[in-house]
């Protein structure tokens, strides 16, 4: 395209329109698709779930000694908060995969956990910290669960 004055080519003319970032996107986030798939939507849910299952270790299990998040929840959210750091992660499957597949996996471990607490609803549920720590590891299953369930996979 020519411009009406000089005749020179127009640069921004042969950019397609609608083709600038959007708004709070930064050039670091485009360069790195871990931290960019991070940043928002299902794997934003599943993080915050897993940052709730080890909030609910510290608080309640190390300070409190009342409610004990079991060791086969807390390793699998320990390693989706740790793993966009983990380069190497990258190489065994694509992220997306990964955090869609160690999600699943937490969602399951929730309805075991649901089904163990069920059974032996007598005996647990008379303090009230268990029920507040109950209450508060479901909701983080659930997180879990719809943040795996939003992640698009290619």
């Amino acid at each position: 395209m020519t411009d009406e004055q000089g005749g020179a080519n127009m640069p921004e003319a042969s950019e397609p329109r609608g083709a600038t970032p959007a708004p709070g996107a930064t050039a670091a986030a485009a360069e790195n698709p871990v931290q960019e798939m991070w940043s928002g939507g299902g794997a934003g849910w599943v993080t915050l779930g897993a940052w709730v299952f080890i909030g609910a270790y510290v608080v309640l299990g190390l300070f409190m000694n009342e409610y004990w998040v079991g060791w086969m929840t807390l390793l699998p959210a320990v390693l989706v908060v740790l793993l966009p750091r983990a380069g190497f992660a990258v190489k065994i499957a694509p992220m997306p995969v990964l955090v869609k597949t160690i999600a699943y996996i937490i969602a399951i471990l929730g309805l075991f956990n649901l089904v163990e607490d069920l059974r032996f609803a007598g005996s647990r549920f008379d303090e009230g910290v268990y029920i507040v720590g109950s209450l508060v590891t479901y909701a983080a299953y659930v997180l879990v669960f719809l943040g795996a369930r939003s992640i698009e996979v290619d």
